[in-house]
């Protein structure tokens, strides 16, 4: 869909009045629009031309979206059973964009509910001077709504119009296109007789392109069968499901467990606040060309996905593909490609490393005159997974980075919160078809709890239910999130298995604690989790199995896992924070999928994730805390045998919030010297080991200063490989410091490490641009292996050749050719007499040597030399 297609429509009707509707240009000149709208004009004959003049008889008007001149059209094509007109304006209308892109047709397939979009004149935008504004409709069709009349049902879940005397607010909006991404379905048709505000009923357009006179305008335009989910290539064998901004909301959403009134996926409150910040993410959007991507962060919830939702609609309404990126959803059909302006958000960013990586891959290159991508990455911290990611890719995703967009904490106004606060009491009020007293004085909001969105519709909703919670005093925050929380536990008590007699408030609370931590991924494996809840341990089989199917039931999944985690994450926190015995169920829970299940690492990273999530209340923190103590080895070794999954960068920020410096100590050694999916990982476990070898024993104070350095030398390694030059030359220049002082004392037994630190740090100035003092520490490197092997030359001859070839990377930066090419010399004779006593071990050194030898040769001019060169490396291959 385009706005720049969207037309007002006007036509005089049989009471000799004027019938406004609404319209879409399918062409330059056809536009799309109801029949009823236009039932006062005539049938014109198709290949007639056009009066220029809008108020000639048997000519209506139609009027682009934000233009005051008409143009004239009419009506070459009509079906009034199906409610469907074609009009054709005057060749005097003013052309479509350029870029506009051309609507694709499509079909409903099956029975799911499919995301709409559609933009039109109704008159619950109609100004006091009785011009409307347009409105942008975003609801789900239910294909089964109304099978029998043909007809498609548009449920408009969030924001729907007040009622209006004598008539549906939606009028006006008859003949808006009604897109489900960027496919073409059918034509709004409001009947106020029989729907209310929020439900608008539409033709759909499949069945008629078997009209042979319609066929003959459009041109017989392809068909294209679409469902609930759109896939968007990212790759030659990777797709994504297109997700739409909101998701259809259940018809029983909230009457037993009003917390999924909460969800921001259904929209329920009317989104009221931050439309400066939606202004400036729609001008992001539409920059220019080429490909960018944006973070927005911020607590849970601070309304991250409300607003990159709400930037979707917006988007959409311009003709963008727009919506969330799930790359878990099985199925879906009619694959897009980026043909057209894209927006796509990413929530949880921080857990799909994997997908950004091959996204941002694909857009490195994209051009300027393309059509533009933006990515939204939602997250609410950048620890550990950003720095991964743009090591991924080998720092594009740093490249291709906007400026951030930081949600923070005591953002909402004090002055925008009574209004927030209203809002969701009539939406909820609404859902639940509660009766509230509207006299009721505005709650007070002032305290700093309430610049967080989603406390004020906690609040909201826990007055609409009747619940008495104090908007003022100590641990506010607490005490909201616990009413709502009761309110669950309320409907856990009224809906357990009768037949289970083991049913206490601390059972039920541990059941629905262990499916959130753990996500079990089918029924079986929910019924064998409960043992970890002490009084089911013991529990039979039908038994688990009954309280497998309550949770699932309450919170059904989307298989895996059977069950879903209790939402909103603030109600989630509270949870786990009230929850009695969170440690051991956690570290048993723990040793049960990793005993129980081969493929446990969902669940092992599930478990991570709600721990962390919620590691702000002591009682989380201090299981969290456990779990990474006396599970550690097994944790790393699991991300060590699955660098490019998850769990490598949960374990970092777990590591992060609950540090381990003793364990990292004993436990680094086992990271290898180089992998992507480890690099952040390896960065905080070293760094936790140099924090432990900081604070020595009382007994031995001296002991750990060649550990620490041997710690801080590895340190700079791993942070220059994340691009943290400077944090890894403060690293690298404190490990030279220590080894000076143990080389000094201890030669025989420190000269060698002194100098593996002195080459890195070379390397490590070089980084940072001080090229004199990359030079002169290089230097003293050679001299330090030239001396070590003149003593040992097995041990150290290749340590020289290395640093040899260092020198003369540092030489040729400062333009010392013929320096370097004798550094680079010498060098190729060392590696020739290594190969000559090991070729296996050393022919690939050898080769590269050689190669690197030939090209300074070259530069300088030796061809002859360079070429004897170049057929002594390839007689190392034969």
């Amino acid at each position: 869909m385009d706005v720049a297609r969207v037309l007002e429509v006007y036509a005089p009707n049989p009471e000799g009045d004027w019938e406004l509707g609404s319209g879409y240009r399918l062409s330059d000149d056809l536009v799309l629009t109801a029949a009823h709208v236009v039932t006062g004009l005539p049938e014109h004959p198709p290949g007639a031309p056009v009066p220029d003049d809008p108020d000639a008889g048997g000519v209506g008007q139609v009027r682009p979206l934000a233009r005051r001149d008409a143009s004239a059209a009419v009506v070459v094509w009509r079906n009034a059973d199906a409610d469907v007109a074609v009009l054709r304006m005057a060749a005097s209308a003013p052309p479509l964009p350029e870029a506009s892109p051309a609507p694709r047709w499509g079909r409903i397939d099956g029975a799911e509910p499919v995301a709409v979009d559609a933009i039109g004149f109704p008159w619950a935008q109609e100004r006091p001077d009785e011009v409307r504004d347009s409105e942008h409709l975003h609801g789900f069709v239910a294909p089964a709504t109304t099978a029998k009349t043909g007809q498609l049902a548009v449920t408009v879940p969030t924001s729907p119009p007040a009622a209006r005397n004598g008539g549906s607010p939606w009028a006006g909006m008859s003949g808006a296109a009604l897109f489900t991404g960027p496919f073409l379905i059918g034509v709004v048709v409001v009947d106020p007789a029989r729907f209310g505000t929020e439900r608008v009923v539409a033709a759909p357009l499949a069945t008629l392109l078997g009209d042979p006179t319609l066929v003959a305008l459009l041109g017989d335009p392809p068909l294209t069968e679409v469902g609930p989910r759109l896939r968007l290539a990212v790759t030659a064998d990777t797709s994504i499901a297109l997700a739409p901004p909101y998701q259809p909301t259940p018809p029983r959403l909230g009457l037993k467990q009003p917390a999924g009134l909460l969800l921001p996926q259904y929209g329920i409150v009317p989104f009221h606040s931050r439309e400066s910040v939606l202004r400036d993410l729609e001008a992001w959007c539409r920059s220019g060309g080429g490909a960018t991507l944006r973070l927005i962060l911020g607590a849970g919830g601070s309304g991250k996905t409300r607003l990159a939702a709400e930037a979707c609609v917006r988007m959409a309404a311009r003709g963008w593909q727009a919506g969330f990126a799930d790359p878990d959803a099985p199925g879906g059909q009619a694959e897009l490609t980026f043909d057209r302006p894209t927006l796509l958000a990413v929530d949880d960013a921080d857990l799909t490393v994997d997908l950004l990586a091959k996204l941002i891959r694909r857009l490195d290159y994209w051009p300027l005159e393309a059509p533009p991508v933006r990515l939204l990455l939602l997250a609410r911290h950048t620890t550990g997974w950003w720095d991964t990611l743009t090591r991924r890719t080998d720092g594009s995703a740093e490249d291709l980075a906007d400026d951030p967009l930081t949600l923070h904490n005591g953002e909402l106004p004090a002055g925008e919160r009574g209004t927030q606060h209203a809002a969701a009491v009539a939406a909820f009020t609404s859902r639940l078809n509660t009766p509230y007293d509207a006299t009721r004085p505005a709650a007070d909001l002032r305290d700093a709890t309430f610049s967080n969105p989603l406390l004020v519709h906690m609040r909201a909703l826990l007055a609409v239910t009747g619940a008495d919670v104090p908007t003022t005093g100590a641990a506010l925050r607490k005490k909201i999130l616990q009413g709502v929380l009761d309110q669950e536990r309320n409907d856990w008590e009224a809906t357990f298995p009768a037949q289970v007699r083991l049913s206490t408030e601390a059972t039920r609370q541990l059941s629905v604690a262990a499916a959130t931590l753990l996500a079990p991924p089918d029924q079986p494996a929910t019924a064998a989790l409960l043992r970890i809840v002490d009084d089911l341990a013991a529990a039979d089989t039908v038994d688990r199995g009954a309280i497998a199917n309550w949770l699932h039931r309450l919170y059904p999944g989307p298989e895996p896992p059977w069950v879903a985690p209790l939402r909103p994450d603030l109600l989630t926190e509270q949870l786990l924070a009230t929850c009695p015995g969170l440690t051991e169920l956690g570290l048993t829970g723990y040793d049960q999928i990793t005993d129980d299940h081969a493929g446990g690492g969902a669940q092992v990273e599930q478990l991570l994730t709600e721990l962390t999530r919620a590691a702000g209340r002591d009682c989380v923190r201090h299981t969290l805390d456990r779990l990474l103590a006396d599970r550690l080895p097994d944790l790393l070794n699991a991300a060590i045998a699955a660098p490019a999954g998850r769990l490598p960068d949960l374990l970092d920020r777990a590591l992060t919030t609950c540090p381990q410096p003793q364990q990292a100590a004993v436990l680094v050694d086992r990271l290898p010297e180089q992998s992507t999916g480890l690099t952040a990982l390896a960065a905080t476990l070293t760094a936790q080991a140099v924090h432990h070898y900081r604070h020595p024993t009382a007994d031995a104070p001296g002991a750990h200063v060649p550990a620490l350095a041997g710690a801080l030398n590895n340190l700079s390694v791993r942070l220059i490989i994340l691009g943290r030059r400077e944090d890894a030359l403060t690293a690298i220049q404190e490990a030279v410091t220590l080894r000076r002082a143990l080389a000094a004392a201890h030669p025989d037994a420190f000269a060698p490490d002194l100098a593996k630190s002195l080459n890195n740090l070379a390397a490590t100035l070089d980084a940072v641009g001080r090229r004199e003092d990359a030079l002169t520490t290089i230097q003293e490197a050679v001299a330090a292996y030239r001396t070590l092997a003149g003593a040992r030359p097995d041990a150290f001859t290749p340590d020289l050749a290395t640093s040899l070839k260092n020198l003369a990377l540092r030489l040729a930066d400062l333009r010392r050719p013929e320096d370097a090419l004798a550094a680079l010399g010498e060098a190729v004779g060392l590696y020739r007499e290594l190969h000559s006593r090991h070729p296996d071990r050393y022919s690939d050194a050898l080769a590269t040597a050689l190669h690197d030898l030939a090209i300074d040769l070259r530069a300088q001019g030796n061809e002859t030399e360079a070429e004897h060169v170049e057929r002594e490396r390839r007689t190392l291959g034969d």
